[in-house]
């Protein structure tokens, strides 16, 4: 390890137990400014680099360790020889213990004005969205925030509720070690980073950016403790290889809980009667992708995903030459008799009468289900994720790029069979979907159904403007194809009697409204809703609306949507 005398500014290599106590610095990079080790070593770069404001980062590190009784310092840009291959793959495998053995980390905000308390100036610093200071914000037990001029703003464990806000970091894992003593740190750390479940690990990294595409998965080795060679080049598959690398070390399933968006919550955990929701009932089946995530971006909606013990023994999983082997329950086959020329829309009807309103609605499409995976969502205790799979080949299974995971009923987990899968690990490896898809499945437009989910028991669906075949209960409002945007039938006016009454209750207007999947794009709508209450509902009556999911608040929206839905004067 090589570290800088604070006094002189001279380098020194040392080794194992020989390595003496000193300070570190955690800063963001600006691409060919910084200082180098060959700067620091040659006489005369050195004397053209002390006027610059790099140079003087490094005097300021060196100055603060001294005051705070260090002898030493380490700063990345000029303690690592990044000219050898060979020392900057030790160096990156051994950062994190870096940063956990210093005495202090001084992490420099130089976007941050001196004397500012505002949080938000604290937390739009461009420290917070670069991928290597993650660990260096975790692995230091001290770490001290500066500001634009070297002056103290606060410390890290001040700060810890206000860092575990804005980084989704858990403040157990921020605070570990407490005041122990030095010997008892390595412990402490690892123990705090094996209580986030993978995907919360993961999640800390979302939102976060590297100059290099492999370094988003370097910078995470240090937080699930892997050691790998470093190929510069691969691009996304250094994250892959990442990976494969957290499988071989570990049963945490969360690692495939990505993409999930926490839609089903409120029909899960708040007690939300009403609940809307757009099922694509036929997917693309040119777009699928392997099992594993292509970016840490993908787990930026799981930092409440964890692990969860059903009390039923599985089987350990492991990369094999075929993809992931795994067992999993997976949902009963639905047999499929309506051969190929049959109505999707009626296909889906028939489907959906064998399941109840807050079951798992599967794909009718031949080979498509879910798997259930031993993880849930902290907040949700009585439900598991299940993932969606599209089978490819005799036990072989790819997953649909925007469909997301799903919530249901952690009792599932002992109905459905444990099946031996393989699952695909990335793109790349994808058969040619010639392969295993039928030509009238490949010229197939994917079909959205909005579904009415949780209804009430004692309501029922009375009416529906403008109309469809009629579903189960009725719960299917709306059917179409999405990506023909010219489909007039993007809303609806729902009419709701009640079992023991005669008259209409209730009335729900759905919406559809575009969005993008995790990667930024296009994705099927998703349904909202406005639930009025009152017996009967005029044109201009609009005062009574109530919106329990915060949409639909705008009188002219209100005002379109019953216009297109050809809502006159009348009773609905």
């Amino acid at each position: 390890m090589r570290l800088l005398c604070t006094k002189t500014l001279e380098l020194k290599e040392f080794s194992g137990n020989t390595i003496p106590r000193y300070a570190i610095l955690s800063h963001t990079w600006y691409e060919g400014q910084e200082v180098t080790l060959p700067d620091l070593q040659s006489p005369e770069k050195r004397r053209l680099i002390m006027a610059k404001q790099e140079y003087a980062k490094i005097k300021k590190t060196c100055d603060r360790a001294l005051k705070d009784g260090l002898d030493y310092a380490w700063v990345d840009t000029c303690c690592i020889d990044k000219t050898s291959s060979a020392e900057l793959s030790e160096a990156i495998n051994s950062m994190m213990g870096w940063y956990e053995r210093s005495d202090v980390c001084y992490a420099f905000l130089e976007d941050v004005p001196p004397g500012t308390d505002a949080p938000s100036a604290f937390a739009r610093s461009r420290w917070f969205t670069r991928g290597w200071t993650l660990q260096e914000l975790i692995a230091p037990r001290i770490v001290k925030f500066f500001a634009s001029d070297w002056s103290l703003l606060n410390e890290k464990r001040v700060l810890s509720d206000f860092l575990s806000e804005i980084t989704g970091i858990n403040k157990d894992v921020l605070n570990w070690g407490g005041s122990r003593a030095q010997e008892t740190k390595g412990e402490n750390l690892k123990s705090a980073l094996n209580s986030a479940s993978i995907a919360q690990r993961m999640s800390w990294a979302a939102k976060r950016q590297t100059t290099r595409e492999e370094d988003l998965a370097y910078c995470l080795l240090g937080i699930f403790g892997i050691n790998m060679p470093l190929i510069y080049g691969e691009g996304s598959r250094a994250f892959f290889r990442l990976q494969e690398e957290i499988i071989k070390r570990s049963d945490d399933q969360t690692i495939l809980a990505w993409n999930f968006d926490g839609c089903d919550l409120q029909a899960h955990s708040i007690g939300q009667d009403w609940y809307a929701d757009t099922l694509k009932t036929f997917d693309n089946p040119m777009d699928y992708t392997g099992v594993l995530a292509d970016s840490p971006l993908a787990f930026q909606h799981c930092k409440d995903i964890v692990t969860c013990d059903l009390g039923r023994q599985t089987s350990p999983f492991s990369i094999t030459n075929k993809g992931l082997e795994i067992e999993l329950p997976l949902a009963p086959s639905q047999p499929n008799n309506t051969g190929s020329n049959s109505d999707p829309t009626q296909d889906f009807h028939k489907f959906m009468s064998t399941y109840n309103s807050r079951a798992l609605v599967r794909h009718v499409q031949s080979g498509l289900t879910y798997a259930l995976l031993q993880c849930q969502h902290k907040n949700v205790p009585g439900g598991v994720l299940a993932l969606p799979l599209q089978q490819t080949q005799r036990r072989l299974y790819v997953r649909p790029r925007s469909w997301k995971l799903v919530l249901l009923d952690c009792q599932l987990w002992y109905q459905w069979r444990l099946t031996p899968l393989y699952l695909l690990t990335e793109e790349a490896l994808l058969p040619q979907p010639a392969l295993w898809m039928t030509n009238s499945l490949v010229n197939r437009l994917p079909e959205i159904a909005v579904v009415l989910r949780n209804l009430p028991p004692n309501l029922f669906v009375f009416q529906a403007s403008p109309s469809v075949p009629q579903g189960p209960g009725p719960r299917v409002i709306l059917v179409y194809q999405y990506k023909k945007r010219e489909m007039r039938e993007n809303r609806a006016i729902v009419s709701l009697g009640d079992k023991d009454a005669e008259e209409t209750e209730l009335t729900l207007i759905v919406k559809l409204k575009d969005t993008y999947d995790t990667f930024g794009r296009f994705g099927p709508p998703r349904a909202s809703c406005c639930l009025g209450k009152g017996k009967y509902r005029s044109y201009w009556d609009f005062d009574s609306f109530l919106d329990p999911q915060n949409v639909l608040r705008q009188y002219r929206e209100v005002q379109e949507i019953l216009e297109a839905a050809g809502t006159r004067k009348t009773k609905v």
